[in-house]
């Protein structure tokens, strides 16, 4: 006669790692089904005169439902693309055809970027591109060290651009790179306006520009590289308002004009997400015997809906106060910025003479 076997007890240790099929589940392996599908950007085109032969020159190459129009102003027109397919076709046409206008990055060819910071500038850049695909990732382009001062000085801060991929934010889980103590993290958003280094306009980058070329120097229609003037001496034109300085000077009336309009937007948007919250917010003053006394002479002959209706109005007016008050402090403080920062811009052009002037007579 054969004696039982004795049941397996499962035991579990629960201070015992992870499994490793469990960790891979946080970051799946990159495959063609991950990559996003977003919408194509916009084509923004410049002085079309007639819109019949921009359709016939369309639909030449794409269906006629695969695009439309919106009129932005007097100027400019923006066609809208269903798909990729159509939005290359759209954009190989108009180069062919030598239309003016410029485009932006489509979302699913942008890189993760991110920052590397507490990092020594002479750690091997092979080290850091292993250490970050280690994570699943893939790093696109050149590892670039941020550089400080006018003599270029080698920083403690590196860039780096990641393909997109489900394990872009596996990486900041990377504490140590060549045995230092690292912090990475997402860029820090820029509050300057961006601008073409092909037409010197604003809002858009060179590699999608199809306007023509304008010298940063000397406003004239070439590349900044080709220009005749290597003389620093002699004096430059803004190609975008005509003055007697580079296009990309940050105190032109254009520039601040275009920041201006890009700080009241932000502005105003912070502004109405902060006094949203006031009309649900209960109120904090103490309630007094003359709150309860009704007045009589005021509703004997109102309904309640009138009674309640006039309440809602009031409550109204008090906000929009409210938000003109606000709105009032901050062009106060805005104009005041200004006025501070056209002080410094001229403190640093007479510091800049004085210098000059000092050089001369001691020589």
């Amino acid at each position: 006669m054969s004696t039982p076997s004795p049941e397996k007890i499962s035991i579990s240790n629960r201070f015992s790692g992870l499994p490793t099929d469990q960790l891979e589940e946080n970051c799946p392996e990159q495959s063609d089904a991950y990559i996003k599908t977003s919408k194509p950007p916009p084509i923004i085109l410049y002085g079309i005169e007639d819109v019949n032969k921009l359709t016939e020159l369309l639909e030449g190459v794409v269906n006629k439902i695969e695009f439309t129009y919106k009129i932005v102003n007097k100027n400019q027109l923006r066609i809208s693309s269903n798909d990729v397919d159509a939005f290359k076709k759209i954009i190989d046409v108009i180069r062919k055809n030598g239309l003016i206008g410029h485009t932006f990055n489509r979302k699913d060819k942008r890189p993760y970027r991110i920052v590397i910071r507490n990092l020594h500038h002479s750690t091997p850049l092979c080290v850091i591109k292993e250490t970050l695909e280690d994570t699943g990732n893939t790093v696109v382009g050149e590892i670039i060290n941020a550089k400080y001062g006018p003599d270029k000085r080698p920083t403690s801060t590196f860039f780096v651009n990641l393909a997109q991929g489900p394990c872009n934010k596996a990486v900041k889980n990377v504490k140590y790179i060549y045995h230092q103590c690292v912090t990475i993290e997402d860029p820090r958003k820029r509050n300057t306006v961006v601008q073409c280094q092909r037409c010197q306009q604003y809002g858009h980058t060179k590699n999608y520009c199809m306007r023509p070329y304008r010298c940063v120097k000397c406003a004239e229609s070439h590349k900044t590289s080709d220009c005749p003037k290597k003389d620093r001496s002699l004096p430059a034109k803004c190609a975008l308002c005509l003055g007697a300085h580079p296009a990309n000077y940050k105190g032109c009336e254009v520039y601040r004009e275009i920041l201006a309009r890009k700080t009241a937007k932000q502005t105003h948007l912070k502004s109405r997400k902060n006094l949203s919250p006031i009309i649900d917010q209960p109120s904090t003053t103490q309630p007094t015997q003359e709150m309860y006394k009704p007045k009589l002479a005021d509703n004997k002959h109102q309904t309640y809906a009138k009674v309640t209706q006039s309440k809602i109005k009031n409550d109204k007016e008090d906000l929009s106060s409210l938000q003109t008050s606000s709105r009032l402090m901050e062009d106060l403080l805005f104009k005041q910025a200004e006025k501070f920062d056209l002080i410094l811009q001229q403190m640093s052009t007479l510091i800049g003479l004085m210098t000059t002037l000092v050089s001369k007579l001691v020589k």
